[in-house]
């Protein structure tokens, strides 16, 4: 698995402060809404990335706590319900999603 979007995740994961100002879900999740933004501006939009965070969002769903398997929320909102702070839902992200990287 291979894409702009993973390889992006993986330099952040390494150091996310200097990337992200700090260690939080919100910047994150700005930064990465700003990648498809400038995409979308670029006419360089990949729709396949998106997916990819769909199926991360579903693959949170189904592997963590019951209540959240009917929700809407993406991984962003599922990750703040979980992991109230800031810094430890970053972590958490990171986690999760290298787990999902090996299922996908």
């Amino acid at each position: 698995m291979s894409n702009k979007l993973i390889d992006i995740i993986e330099i952040i994961e390494s150091r996310p402060g200097m990337y992200i100002g700090t260690q939080s879900i919100t910047e994150f999740w700005g930064f990465i809404n700003g990648y498809f933004y400038v995409n979308h501006l670029n006419n360089t939009y990949d729709e396949n990335e998106r997916e990819l965070l769909h199926n991360f969002s579903e693959w949170i769903k189904s592997n963590n706590l019951f209540y959240l398997k009917k929700t809407d929320f993406g991984w962003y909102s599922l990750l703040k319900l979980i992991y109230p702070n800031e810094q430890r839902a970053l972590e958490a992200f990171f986690e999760l999603w290298n787990e999902f990287k090996l299922s996908y």
